[in-house]
């Protein structure tokens, strides 16, 4: 996603707290340990609680993948006594954007971000009471078989 797209999708969504920092987006292999890229499959859940960070509060993320491309979920926030819906798409270059829109449809957030190389979620938040706060979401794989 180009910077011009980014500044268009936050205009359109009038977050000022959008605008680029001019931080990178960390490359999407930061591990040199990792050997093997690592791709979300069906089903697969991004979740996790990040810590208050500057003017983000702390958030519980709880993202799927549904459909290889498809990003769905929740966030929460203020001791999950509010809610943002979230959903957005991955691309054929491991980048996605994700709307988020507060369950009472006043707040709204975008999320851009990546896939690194060992399956996380490296992800840029703006909106809503965060300022451009990068957050590393780990991702947790189904287990698919017969158990014993």
């Amino acid at each position: 996603m180009t910077r011009e797209s980014i500044a268009a999708l936050c205009a359109s969504l009038a977050l000022a707290a959008c605008a680029d920092t001019g931080a990178p987006m960390p490359a999407a292999s930061t591990n040199p340990a990792v050997q093997e890229l690592i791709t979300p499959g069906v089903g697969s859940l991004y979740a996790f609680s990040s810590p208050k960070g500057g003017t983000c509060p702390n958030l519980g993320w709880h993202v799927t993948v549904r459909d290889g491309s498809t990003l769905s979920g929740v966030i929460t926030w203020d001791n999950e006594r509010r809610m943002a819906r979230v959903n957005g798409k991955l691309d054929q270059n491991r980048e996605f954007t994700m709307t988020a829109t507060e369950i009472t449809g006043r707040g709204k957030a975008i999320i851009i971000g990546r896939v690194l190389a060992d399956g996380r979620l490296s992800a840029r938040i703006s909106g809503a009471g965060c300022k451009s706060r990068l957050i590393e979401v780990p991702l947790i794989r189904p287990m698919i078989g017969g158990g014993g």
